[in-house]
């Protein structure tokens, strides 16, 4: 659940304050999978702070829980205008595409994104991201190498564009895939050094290049971060 219960102190303004209880009755019915009545609550909130990102969050994760997926990618794009550089939010709408069964459709939302927006490193790695769940990696290879071009911190980057040159490097059995991708792994770390998920990919690059004891420590150096996020 990406949102939390919010404050609801003095010294804010009268519709702040509505909004923020709106929330926390939002978030309240959320808990209890009263989904319906979490979407009213949201909305109100909304309604009263139109730019109340949490707010945004929790409608869309109700409408997930929900079935309503278009609306809620709706949401994570109104979430994107808000707050630009938080990664996390395109990967919350990649999963809901993934959801629908249209990854397709996920590409072709970040495409526009980028005819709008071409120096968008994150739409770069979330088109990136799309091609990998469709298996297309030469597709994803380029586009996770052009969102590291334009933002060389960006952790999400080499994670795609690792995962990318592993599968592909299953495909044409080119050790340099391989090496490649434990490279963009280790610096996917380096930058953030709680994904468990690099770690997982940085051991199956390891399996498959045959170093078997360095997979092993970096399989169990993933599991153990992964548990701590549940």
């Amino acid at each position: 659940m990406p949102f939390h219960a919010v404050s609801c102190s003095l010294g804010k303004t009268s519709d702040t304050v509505k909004a923020n209880e709106n929330f926390n009755r939002g978030a309240a019915a959320f808990d209890k999978q009263d989904y319906a009545l979490a979407i009213a609550c949201f909305d109100e909130a909304i309604r009263l702070d139109p730019d109340f990102i949490r707010a945004y969050l929790g409608r869309a994760e109700s409408c997930v829980r929900s079935g309503k997926y278009s609306r809620a990618i709706s949401d994570y794009d109104e979430v994107i205008r808000l707050d630009p550089k938080n990664p996390d939010t395109y990967l919350w709408q990649i999963a809901v595409y993934d959801k629908m069964g249209r990854l397709d459709h996920a590409i072709e939302h970040y495409t526009q994104a980028i005819k709008l927006e071409p120096n968008n490193a994150l739409a770069w790695c979330a088109r990136a991201t799309s091609h990998n769940a469709l298996r297309q990696f030469e597709l994803s290879v380029p586009d996770a190498t052009e969102a590291i071009r334009l933002d060389p911190q960006l952790f999400l980057g080499y994670d795609a564009r690792g995962f990318g040159y592993m599968h592909r490097g299953v495909a044409t059995a080119m050790r340099a895939d391989f090496e490649q991708s434990i490279s963009d792994f280790a610096e996917a770390i380096r930058l953030k050094p709680t994904a468990g998920d690099c770690y997982m990919g940085r051991s199956q690059s390891y399996r498959l290049m045959g170093e078997d004891e360095r997979a092993a420590e970096d399989e169990l150096k993933g599991r153990e971060l992964m548990q701590e996020k549940r």
